[in-house]
């Protein structure tokens, strides 16, 4: 049997900083940089009490995972960071499938070009953005180009967790 836990948290917030794709498209992309190359939103609830609880019940998780982490290598801060990096090293990618990254994500192909014997982009690496539509209802959520997000909106972040025995 395994031991493997995945829990999808959502967390709602104000965008208080952005580093999401399109890049521009004069971005050096030596075969360095792009295997660093993230996309990322950082939320803040300010004094919202809903913010402060949900702050409160990252910092148990946090602690949970600090009592098998090494060197105090965790830190707490007052808002939220979610980030994924676009590319996997191949050899820490065995037994996974490249994916096609999307016209909205790399409308300049800068992506495209990467070096696929040492990076490749896979589902794990894929962020999806979805605006919300409510009507007589009914709610639905739309596929939407990550341009759209800037700060001061109120989003709902969804960040995937997993733990395992080693």
């Amino acid at each position: 049997t395994s031991d493997v836990k995945e829990a999808l948290v959502g967390l709602q917030g104000i965008v208080c900083q952005v580093s999401l794709p399109p890049f521009a498209e004069h971005m050096g992309h030596s075969l360095r940089k792009l295997g660093q190359l993230c996309q990322g939103i950082c939320i803040t609830g300010l004094a919202s009490p809903n913010f402060k609880a949900m702050l409160n019940n990252l910092c148990h998780t946090h602690s949970l995972f600090s009592r098998f982490t090494p060197g105090g290598r965790l830190q707490v801060y007052p808002t939220i960071s979610a980030g994924n990096r676009f590319f996997t090293p191949t050899r820490l990618a065995t037994g996974l499938q490249p994916v096609s990254i999307s016209k909205e994500v790399d409308p300049h192909g800068l992506l495209k070009g990467t070096d696929s014997k040492h990076l490749i982009h896979t589902d794990d690496n894929e962020v999806k953005y979805y605006v919300i539509s409510r009507r007589e209802d009914k709610v639905r959520y739309i596929p939407t180009s990550p341009i759209i997000f800037q700060v001061g909106d109120i989003i709902e972040i969804q960040v995937s967790m997993v733990s395992f025995p080693v």
